[in-house]
């Protein structure tokens, strides 16, 4: 069973930035046993800064990397680049993190995630397996709202279990691909919250364990 329901009471999110402040690995999620990440190095362009380590599992090197969550054993990371003056975007600054990949123990390479719309701006979280993102759809142009969906998907499967929407919104021209707070998991990976206030009101989404066990079984409902 799923309840979607409108929340009123919520505690204050810290946005996604809230995790990449610090400078030293210990500040980094906790990381699954074989893997360890070294001091990391900021990534600065003219939009953003990302701070970003040497991931590596037992030895084994994927590279620098933002490390956003854990899913089970794995890692959710985006890959950091340095840039220079002959790329494209060169002349923006020093550096950049993007796309969204898996690091396994079982993988040598960074897998990349090919999720249904999961893009720059969705500011995901993962709970066990379980991947929850935002989905902005609309023209982006100025004062004109913007449709926010939420996504649910299964990271074992790379497919989604669940689409709601959200509702309209115009939260105004920005670059920063963290302009949306993070959504919240609860303890047990059973209940997840997205909102922005004023902008989006807060959205509760509750799943049951039949749920979280098998994906293609979950249907939304108001």
């Amino acid at each position: 069973m799923i309840r979607i329901t409108p929340g009123r009471q919520v505690a204050l999110l810290a946005v996604c930035a809230a995790w990449f402040i610090s400078s030293s690995a210990e500040d980094a999620p906790y990381l699954p046993e074989g893997f360890s990440l070294s001091d990391k190095k900021w990534f600065v362009n003219d939009i953003d800064g990302t701070q970003c380590g040497v991931l590596r599992y037992e030895g084994h090197s994927y590279g620098y990397v933002n490390v956003t969550g854990v899913a089970g054993d794995s890692l959710l990371v985006e890959k950091c680049y340095y840039l220079s003056e002959t790329d494209i975007e060169g002349m923006r600054g020093s550096g950049w993190a993007e796309g969204w990949f898996l690091a396994s123990p079982d993988k040598d390479d960074l897998m990349p995630l090919e999720l249904e719309e999961l893009g720059r701006f969705s500011c995901p979280s993962t709970c066990g397996h379980i991947i929850a993102y935002w989905v902005p759809k609309g023209s982006s142009e100025v004062g004109t709202e913007d449709d926010y969906f939420a996504y649910l998907a299964d990271l074992r499967t790379q497919r989604v279990v669940l689409k709601h929407f959200l509702g309209k919104a115009w939260i105004g021209g920005t670059d920063w691909r963290w302009y949306l707070p993070v959504p919240e998991w609860n303890e047990d990976c059973s209940e997840v919250l997205y909102q922005h206030e004023p902008h989006i009101k807060p959205v509760r989404i509750v799943l049951g364990e039949q749920e979280m066990l098998e994906p293609d079984s979950v249907q939304p409902r108001n």
